[in-house]
């Protein structure tokens, strides 16, 4: 664990249920160790190449209208599509620093379990997600909290469109995922009860102090030249803390720094969003982590 900051020692995530265990073997894909680490070569390489290409030449220029365009059309499949989808992806990813072979649910479980328990440690009632995608996140919490308010935002019509059909077509993969057989009452009364909205995270529909605790989860990563204005927007509408999953300069080697560079990805500094209200009291990158680039968990306590 990283503690670049003063307070972050003070702080502990991982609490009396014993944290993240990335040693769960419930999403990873049996393969031969030889095979494994054969593929984990492969993507190591693919990296490589790509790194030294990125070093001459940015590929992309991530602006909104890039990234929107994008995502109204990658949220088109229906979510038992989507679902089916992460059950079938197959890639090679890295746990307690070694190669897992797993399929698509394996990272996403790792962050709502991280966004779990930092929802809990900082004991709020209410919940913004910035960049709701497609509900899948805030569905997935809504479960594992039924007591607590969420809301989300969300720039495409189609992510709206398909978080706002999750109460009636949620599929049965995230109720596993989420650790449950069936949806209790109270369960689908919260995941009915989400308010999801579309707009811009530049300037969000709320009012001030309207939630306890907002985040984001590899949405600054889409939008690196516009982040600062989504930073002092969370504040404005956030009472405690701020969290946020994004690959910070601080989880990333050079080798990760090149790449995020080559894509336009954000790969900025955790401590300096001090500057905008958002004190960091605790940073990790202990999660599962791609190989091209890593990404780290950051709570910051909002400050007047």
């Amino acid at each position: 664990m990283a503690k670049e900051h003063s307070q972050i020692s003070a702080w502990d995530l991982k609490g009396a249920d014993g944290g993240l265990d990335l040693n769960n073997d419930q999403y990873r894909v049996a393969t031969p160790w030889p095979k494994l680490y054969w593929l984990a070569g492969q993507e190591y390489y693919a990296v490589l190449k790509k790194s030294a290409y990125f070093n001459l030449k940015v590929l992309i220029n991530r602006d909104q209208e890039t990234v929107s365009d994008f995502y109204e059309s990658h949220w088109s499949p229906s979510n038992e599509e989507y679902a089916k989808e992460l059950d079938a992806k197959r890639e090679i990813l890295l746990a307690n620093n070694r190669p897992v072979f797993a399929d698509g649910w394996f990272l996403h479980k790792g962050y709502i379990e991280l966004l779990s328990m930092a929802i809990n440690r900082c004991q709020v009632e209410s919940v913004l997600e910035v960049g709701a995608g497609r509900g899948k996140n805030l569905a997935l919490l809504a479960l594992k909290s039924p007591d607590l308010r969420f809301a989300g935002i969300e720039l495409t019509e189609r992510g709206v469109e398909r978080s706002r059909e999750l109460p009636e077509d949620l599929p049965q993969k995230f109720l596993t995922v989420a650790g449950y057989e069936s949806a209790t009452e109270e369960q689908k009364k919260a995941l009915r009860d989400i308010d999801f909205q579309q707009g811009s995270a530049l300037e969000m529909p709320f009012a001030d102090k309207s939630f306890d605790l907002s985040y984001t989860c590899l949405v600054l990563e889409q939008i690196p030249h516009l982040y600062t204005q989504v930073l002092k927007e969370m504040r404005r509408v956030t009472r405690k803390h701020c969290v946020f999953i994004e690959p910070f300069a601080e989880a990333n080697n050079i080798s990760g720094m090149t790449y995020l560079r080559g894509v336009d990805y954000f790969r900025y500094k955790y401590k300096e969003f001090a500057q905008y209200g958002l004190e960091p009291v605790y940073f990790t990158t202990d999660m599962p982590q791609k190989v091209r680039f890593k990404t780290g968990l950051l709570i910051a306590q909002v400050v007047e």
